[in-house]
């Protein structure tokens, strides 16, 4: 990952609202069938289960499941991290930023849709008890192992790609009359912005050499290459701090660069283009 920002007004961008929401949730829903298609979770299950010649003990290959279900994710410029009650709204801006930006999106949900059905699969076939009763110890370590395998995942994905646009609206995020106070119910959220401010950064080949003062930019940012221990708390004041702001202007200065430009085909990102607006107003 490259940067980070903070999307604070996502739902005020005029452009979103010339966007037909039922187009936006069909692309949506053809992206997940694209990743989902031919996926079969109990044929996965079985394939990745053994017993061990000791006592017959099951082992589950856990980084086989994981390489199944949540392949690495390497063709994205943006993640988008977002509250699942605003899904509408970012299916929408993951059209625009498709179709008006020309950029790979990856939205975060994309992910999350396995991860019941694994669980219950699994839960049915070694915590079932009896009908709707399940052995409580070994049903928390299978949500523990899949939880953990969601969550590498949703890393891959943030590491791999440019850069992550995080939706900020009073679903993701409850403000306290006291700034400090910005708190998250969802852990996943919580999950994606400590990973922001753990990350290391990278700046990506394709504008090496691009932007002006690259060698102050490392200096100013060299902090970002330790390694900084979670505190497990859901207060998120501090990633959010560390977010860059990314008002509605410049995604239209972003979009009207593009219409200037030159593309010779549709599959160019304009990535490079984005960068350089955000060099031209010193963000």
């Amino acid at each position: 990952m490259y940067r980070a920002f903070n999307l604070t007004n996502l739902e005020d961008l005029e452009e979103l609202q010339n966007i037909d929401s039922l187009e936006a949730q069909k692309e949506y829903e053809e992206r997940k069938e694209e990743v989902t298609q031919n996926l079969s979770i109990a044929k996965i299950l079985k394939s990745s289960t053994y017993a061990q010649e000791d006592h017959e003990k099951i082992k589950i290959n856990a980084d086989e499941i994981q390489k199944r279900i949540f392949p690495t994710y390497k063709d994205y410029d943006i993640f988008l991290s977002h509250s699942h009650k605003d899904l509408a709204l970012v299916q929408k801006f993951a059209y625009y930023l498709t179709h008006k930006m020309r950029v790979r999106v990856f939205i975060d949900s994309e992910v999350w849709g396995y991860v019941d059905d694994l669980l219950k699969q699994v839960n049915d076939k070694y915590a079932l008890k009896e009908k709707n009763l399940y052995d409580y110890k070994i049903a928390n370590i299978d949500a523990c192992n899949i939880y953990l395998m969601l969550s590498n995942a949703i890393h891959d994905v943030i590491n791999e790609t440019e850069c992550l646009f995080f939706i900020n609206t009073p679903n993701s995020i409850n403000v306290d009359s006291n700034i400090e106070l910005q708190n998250v119910e969802s852990p996943w959220l919580y999950d994606e912005l400590k990973t922001t401010s753990m990350i290391k950064r990278r700046i990506p080949d394709s504008i090496q050499g691009y932007l002006d003062g690259l060698a102050a930019y490392r200096k100013r940012h060299k902090n970002y290459t330790d390694s900084i221990e979670p505190k497990w708390i859901r207060n998120v004041h501090k990633e959010i701090d560390g977010l860059t702001i990314l008002p509605n202007e410049i995604l239209l200065k972003w979009q009207n660069k593009i219409d200037t430009s030159y593309y010779p085909g549709e599959e160019i990102s304009s990535m490079r283009d984005f960068y350089s607006v955000l060099h031209e107003n010193d963000i």
